[in-house]
């Protein structure tokens, strides 16, 4: 009886292990999938040059700076989180919510958390829209639109991932998206940390 009971705890850790592993491959394949309309070859020559883009806009893949479907991540959840946290603060009837509401409570302020997800994402992705102007084929206020609603559709589809992983999988999700997030722009960085230093022997030889 209790082999077997060990065993399928195994199995269903072992389920859980592939399940998690499943959806972070997906995710990040879906940051490889390019915003429709967009010049990214000039996009991408650009930001080689601006940093600014860079620092605003999260998750471009690399040297090729493809600005994909993912590229919000779990970027705008994290700043609902938090304005959910200010806004409970500021508001009683939130802290009321949050303190005293039991698990529907704590249902309704995740409720909350995600429309207020959804609209930054889709401000965030308005912003965007008009920074990558220049580069977008035929734009117009309408693809600038669609843009936004991209980018907004791809955020809420990886908070649905870390939601799933949550309750399915191994760990946190949104801490996993985050660390994932890390490990994919260290080759590039130390790419760039090499051929900086490359240069400065050059220079100083």
């Amino acid at each position: 009886m209790i082999i077997r009971s060990i065993l399928l705890n195994q199995g269903n850790l072992l389920n859980r292990i592939k399940l998690t592993l499943g959806i972070i491959l997906l995710a990040r394949l879906g940051t490889f999938i390019s915003i429709p309309g967009v010049d990214q070859i000039y996009f991408s020559n650009e930001l080689k040059n601006n940093s600014l883009f860079t620092s605003f806009i999260p998750n471009l893949q690399g040297d090729s700076f493809l600005l994909g479907v993912f590229t919000l991540g779990i970027l705008p959840n994290l700043n609902a989180s938090i304005g959910m946290q200010l806004l409970s603060y500021l508001f009683p009837p939130l802290k009321r919510l949050t303190k005293e509401g039991g698990e529907l409570g704590q249902k309704k302020i995740t409720s909350f958390t995600r429309y207020l997800t959804a609209l930054i994402a889709f401000i965030y992705g308005l912003v965007i829209a008009f920074i990558i102007k220049p580069y977008v084929f035929g734009w117009d206020f309408s693809r600038a639109f669609l843009i936004a609603l991209t980018l907004m559709t791809g955020s809420l589809i990886i908070l649905w991932l870390t939601e799933i992983i949550n309750e399915s999988g191994i760990g946190n999700g949104t801490s996993l998206f985050i660390f994932i997030n890390i490990i994919a722009v260290i080759p590039s960085s130390l790419q760039t940390f090499i051929e900086s230093t490359d240069l400065i022997i050059k220079l100083a030889s």
